[in-house]
C-alpha cells in the first residue's frame, strides 16, 4: 500500500481536477510524506538497525518483537489510511456523493480485514463501521491526519502498546 501511494502520487496528483476524484497538491505532498517516512521507518528497522547493531537485537530480541510489531501497526495504518481515506473515500464522494463514498469505502475497509478477522462477523462490522466513520471524518474535515492518528493508536494498542 505504501507503494500504492507513491503511485497515486505519479498518476493523480495534479492531473486528474479535484471536482473528478482528483487529490489536491497539499494532500498529495502529505501522503507522499508519509509513503516515504513509512518506508524509510520500514528500510531503518529491517536493514540498518541489524546491520550496526547486531548486538542490541540479540539481548532485547523479545522487546524488538513487541516494537517491530507496534511499528508494522502503526505503519500499516498509514498505508491504509492513504489509500482508503487518502485517495478511495473522496474519490467515490466526489462521483456518487459523500454519503456513497464513506459508506462504501467504509465497507471495503472491512472487506480488505477479512484475511486478519475471517469468522469474527462482529470483528468485520466494528471495522466496516470504523472505516464509514473515518470516511466521514476525512470527508468534513478534509484532512487525514485525524484519521491517521485514530487508526495508528487502535493498531498500537491492539499489538500491545500501553
Amino acid at each position: 500500500m505504501m507503494l500504492f501511494g507513491f503511485v497515486m502520487n505519479l498518476t493523480i496528483v495534479g492531473r486528474v481536477p479535484k471536482e473528478e476524484g482528483g487529490i489536491s497538491e497539499s494532500s498529495g505532498k502529505g501522503i507522499l510524506l508519509y509513503s516515504a517516512m513509512a518506508t524509510a521507518a520500514i528500510a531503518a528497522g529491517n536493514f540498518v538497525v541489524p546491520a550496526f547493531f547486531p548486538s542490541i537485537l540479540l539481548e532485547s530480541y523479545s522487546k524488538l518483537a513487541v516494537l517491530d510489531a507496534q511499528m508494522f501497526g502503526v505503519l500499516i495504518a498509514v498505508s491504509e489510511e492513504q489509500f482508503f481515506r487518502g485517495f478511495l473515500t473522496p474519490y467515490l464522494a466526489n462521483r456518487f456523493g459523500l454519503t456513497f463514498g464513506a459508506v462504501t469505502s467504509g465497507l471495503m475497509f472491512g472487506a480488505y480485514h477479512f484475511a486478519v478477522y475471517r469468522n469474527s462477523i462482529e470483528a468485520l462490522a466494528i471495522v466496516s463501521l470504523a472505516g464509514i466513520i473515518l470516511g466521514y471524518i476525512a470527508l468534513k474535515t478534509r484532512r487525514l491526519s485525524p484519521c491517521l492518528l485514530a487508526h495508528a493508536l487502535v493498531n498500537f494498542i491492539s499489538v500491545g502498546g500501553p
